[in-house]
């Protein structure tokens, strides 16, 4: 009796169910940009060109992952991220300036709100 290779499915994804789905989240993605700038004419249309754009460069960089590593390609770091950052201005602690132990004149952080200035010379 001889053995036999039986090639078995294995449980996880192939590439090409990663690409569908990749594909159908810009699509996803897309939609929800177009809905975001629909009231705000010219320059609403404007600004969803350049996020579409910015869209459209990551969408190819993960297709390019896909077609050089596979199933494995969401494992890297950067696959599927989203590249719009976050609202409003993000500071850090060294923009800020580090931690602050002692304040001046007793510690009052706000102007007029507490902290005496006993012996303030």
């Amino acid at each position: 009796m001889a053995l036999k290779y039986v090639d078995l499915p294995s449980g996880g994804p192939k590439a090409s169910e990663t690409k569908r789905r990749r594909l159908q989240q810009s699509n996803y993605d897309d939609k929800l940009v177009d809905k975001k700038y629909a009231e705000r004419g010219t320059s609403g249309a404007a600004q969803a060109k350049k996020e579409k754009d910015a869209m459209l460069e990551k969408l190819v960089d993960d297709l390019e992952n896909i077609r050089s590593y596979g199933k494995d390609a969401p494992k890297g770091r950067s696959f599927g991220q989203k590249n719009r950052g976050k609202q409003g201005k993000m500071i850090t602690g060294k923009a800020k300036g580090g931690k602050v132990n002692n304040y001046e004149h007793g510690g009052c952080v706000m102007a007029g709100r507490g902290g005496s200035f006993k012996g303030v010379k």
